[in-house]
């Protein structure tokens, strides 16, 4: 049986409907015909019924199945609603005859039985019977489900809210946020503390300071990750403008009064290895502002960069040989280690190895719960690794082989928050390091299993390290690769991180045998059975490969034509966007497609619910030749929508009236300026926003039919 994602049965109905309004049925048949459409996306029902006109314009119903399980299941459905009394059912499977003008729903969406129910021609007849096979309908979605899928857990739905994060996929990260909100799978402060992720993805500062729960977050319990999240905010909402004018007394003015409560207790939390260039500003201010801590003295020591201007005036105060001396020796002791969310296990609390400031009790309560969790003597596990959970992702990495290791998943998440990253720089002896330990867990199969698992919340904090990507590193992001292509880790639905490695890669720049690995990781990847949902990812890697240099030109091309082979037996099932990429992509590769079969228009999958003509689109990218392949792909596809591209790198009156007119707007999220795309969201007000994940063509346009079809 053929396995069609939602997606696609979901441009079936659209199709579907475009097509009932053609037949002129009277308003009564039409309403009913149109509400057995839903049959085609409602889970509980056993197949689907379309109805359609014959050639001599006689109304029937077109009963379709899956499999044969399915068609048992349809069939006394059939009977019992609308059998022989009421309809021409003959309750045995039959071929639509050539008069039956539809579409070729066996072939493309994997409807491998089909029967025709034919209707009365005497009007009133023919209503009841349409309204008989409602009532089977709506009879089935009101039963129980019998056959419920395993719930999935919540580990799993953060590993993919996190993955979605890493790829920029902002509608599919706030579907994960709301359906753990509505089933009620975290407390209010660990949703709110999410919610605060997501928006510092997208660097939306103001919408996290204007947040009901702000004050109460800046003062709960947390990872030092939330903590320079939270202050980045304060920063970009109160601070930066005015910092940006080197006024010192304008600059003391803002820090003072009310932004100085909220900042004081979250500098004091956080650690000199986990301060950014916003934190170290903030901790700068308050000895400015005669708070001389000799712990926030050592938290910018060694940082006069961050500081620019301020620097100069802070020395007034500070011995200047002290505060350019990084003192690298000296041990911070601020107790920044030992926060943590809420939703957390005692057991993860070994993860932050502050234990030595707990009191007595709670380190009894601590040691009994791991007890408990790992065993005293597992076969080839040292005592001294048994006795403490691990506090980086190189002593992870030595744990997930460890069997009895069963909360791997939920320390990797919060070691992602927690394990700093400014303590990472382009050394050749610590790639080796992660490089080493990656491999051992090639080894193991349990460790292949649990760090597949884990890969977002690992790709999340290698795009945090400074200057990422680091070529010293490019042994590490290909045996991450080789790990995943190993696993498999498709199945898991969170393999879509995987892209950012391959884009570090090729940033890197790589040798022709390194090359040759990542063709061959990213293949396997792939693998020969290739599904719908993975179209978008395969385009998107595929053009990734032909914008950057490659080592070996004909590799390139072979691998290319390979991999997008692979999709063209799908080209019916495609949408049209994809289509159109599909053929772009091959084109550029110096072939075209033949003998496949085009996907229905995108404008007859949205009407009569969308008009395209109506719609106009603008797209950011400093990338202009990306934009403009867009705009071109869209364009020619779609003679009336209105497409305007950008590439302003600061404010300017076209960037505004764009920003406050277009429908859509779509912003290439990893080649736009800071300033650029501040002023765009300032500007949209409450109108679409639109972030594509990559700086290629083919992610501009998977952004906005996603958006178009989402509205539909």
């Amino acid at each position: 049986m053929t396995v069609v994602d939602r997606d696609s049965l979901i441009r079936l109905k659209v199709h579907a409907q475009h097509q009932l309004t053609t037949y002129r049925l009277p308003r009564a048949e039409f309403d009913l015909c149109n509400e057995l459409l839903e049959t085609i996306v409602e889970d509980s029902f056993p197949g689907a019924l379309l109805p359609c006109l014959d050639d001599n314009e006689n109304l029937l119903v077109c009963a379709i199945a899956k499999s044969n399980q399915q068609w048992r299941e349809l069939r006394p459905v059939l009977n019992s609603f609308a059998g022989p009394t009421l309809t021409g059912f003959t309750g045995l499977p039959q071929r639509f005859p050539n008069s039956i003008d539809t579409f070729p729903i066996s072939e493309g969406y994997g409807y491998q039985i089909t029967t025709v129910i034919p209707l009365a021609k005497v009007r009133k007849l023919r209503i009841g019977a349409l309204r008989a096979l409602r009532q089977a309908y709506l009879t089935c979605k009101r039963a129980p489900n019998l056959k419920c899928d395993p719930p999935i857990p919540t580990s799993l739905l953060l590993t993919q809210f996190r993955d979605h994060l890493n790829m920029r996929h902002r509608d599919a990260a706030c579907a994960v946020l709301d359906r753990l909100r509505n089933e009620v799978r975290l407390d209010g402060l660990n949703l709110r503390f999410l919610t605060t992720e997501l928006l510092a993805e997208f660097e939306c500062w103001n919408e996290i300071v204007e947040m009901r729960s702000f004050r109460d977050m800046i003062h709960a319990r947390q990872s030092p990750r939330l903590t320079t999240i939270l202050l980045k905010a304060l920063y970009y909402a109160h601070i930066d403008q005015v910092y940006q004018k080197a006024n010192l007394t304008a600059l003391m003015d803002a820090y003072k009064g009310s932004l100085q409560a909220l900042v004081r207790p979250a500098i004091r939390r956080i650690g000199r290895d986990h301060l950014t260039m916003e934190s170290t500003r903030m901790c700068a201010l308050e000895l400015l502002v005669g708070t001389m801590d000799d712990s926030l003295i050592k938290k910018v020591t060694g940082r006069t960069s961050d500081l620019d201007w301020l620097e100069s005036k802070l020395s007034a105060l500070i011995d200047a040989k002290t505060l350019n001396d990084p003192r690298e020796n000296e041990e911070d002791t601020t107790n920044d280690n030992f926060n943590f969310l809420p939703d957390t296990s005692l057991a993860l609390d070994f993860v932050l190895r502050n234990i030595e400031d707990l009191n007595p009790t709670d380190r009894g309560r601590l040691n009994e719960y791991f007890q408990s969790e790992v065993a005293e003597d597992p076969q080839d596990m040292d005592s001294a690794t048994i006795n403490r959970l691990p506090n980086s992702w190189q002593e992870w990495f030595v744990q997930i082989r460890n069997p009895d290791f069963s909360i791997a998943l939920e320390i990797a998440r919060v070691g992602e928050k927690t394990w700093p990253t400014t303590n990472i720089t382009d050394d050749p002896i610590t790639a080796k390091e992660f490089t080493n330990a990656l491999l051992d867990v090639e080894d193991s199969e349990i460790g292949r299993d649990r760090f597949s698992a884990a890969l977002p919340y690992f790709v999340s904090w290698l795009e945090r390290i400074p200057d990422f990507p680091l070529s010293t590193f490019v042994p590490v992001y290909l045996e991450v690769l080789t790990l995943i292509a190993l696993h498999q880790t498709r199945k898991r639905r969170t393999f879509a991180s995987s892209s950012v490695l391959v884009n570090a890669l090729l940033d890197c720049g790589v040798d022709k045998k390194d090359y040759h690995s990542l063709l061959d990781a990213v293949d396997t990847i792939v693998g020969d059975s290739v599904g719908v949902e993975m179209a978008y990812w395969i385009l998107e890697v595929v053009e990734c490969f032909y914008r950057k240099p490659s080592p070996d030109a004909t590799v390139r091309e072979t691998y290319a034509h390979n991999i997008l082979t692979r999709l063209t037996p799908l080209s019916s099932r495609l949408s049209p966007l994809q289509y159109e990429v599909l053929q772009s992509l091959a084109s550029e590769f110096g072939w075209q497609l033949e003998n496949h079969t085009p996907p229905t228009s995108l404008a007859e999958q949205t009407q009569p619910n969308a008009a395209l003509g109506d719609i106009s689109v603008a797209v950011h990218s400093l990338i202009e030749s990306a934009t403009q392949k867009a705009k071109e792909l869209l364009s020619g596809k779609f003679p009336t929508l209105s497409v305007e591209v950008n590439s302003d790198e600061i404010a300017t009156k076209r960037l505004r009236s764009l920003a406050r007119n277009a429908d859509i707007f779509v912003i290439s999220w990893q080649s736009a300026t800071h300033a650029a795309t501040d002023f765009i969201r300032a500007n949209r007000r409450d109108k679409p926003l639109l972030y594509a994940s990559g700086k290629g063509y083919t992610s501009i346009i998977r952004v906005i039919e996603d958006h178009l079809l989402q509205a539909n």
